[in-house]
């Protein structure tokens, strides 16, 4: 009796032993996957990261280059603008410097008589001494 109880007893020692082994190859098997998946989880977000830094850079990188093309723009513009007026004025400046020249000439100077001398060189005294 007691053998049967022995080889029962060892018997039972075995299955607890097996059933505690088994419980541990679970936990074990549960922690390589879950570290694999932390592991792969880390990396994931990493690259994430990652990413999301790059996109910010080049982002940033666009958003510089976009402000460096306005700049240039509205400098080239000014300096576009500057030029026409620049031109326009010599332009006009050149014209009516020629305009009053040619009004000014003496083929253009009309000589009045009478009432119509004076009231043609009311405004203009040095017309007066010219025309006298």
């Amino acid at each position: 009796m007691t053998a049967l109880w022995g080889s029962a007893g060892f018997l039972l020692a075995v299955v607890t032993c097996a059933a505690l082994a088994a419980r541990l190859m679970v936990l074990m098997g549960l922690m390589l996957v879950a570290g694999f998946v932390l592991v792969m989880g880390l990396i994931l977000v990493a690259g994430f990261v990652f990413v999301v830094r790059l996109v910010l850079v080049v982002g940033l990188m666009l958003v510089a280059g976009l402000v460096f093309v306005m700049r240039l723009v509205l400098v080239m513009g000014f300096v576009l603008v500057a030029g026409f007026m620049l031109v326009v004025g010599f332009v006009l400046v050149s014209t009516s410097a020629t305009h009053r020249a040619h009004l000014d000439s003496p083929e253009n100077t009309r000589v009045y008589e009478g009432p119509v001398r004076i009231a043609c060189t009311l405004g203009r005294p040095e017309e007066k001494w010219r025309n006298a």
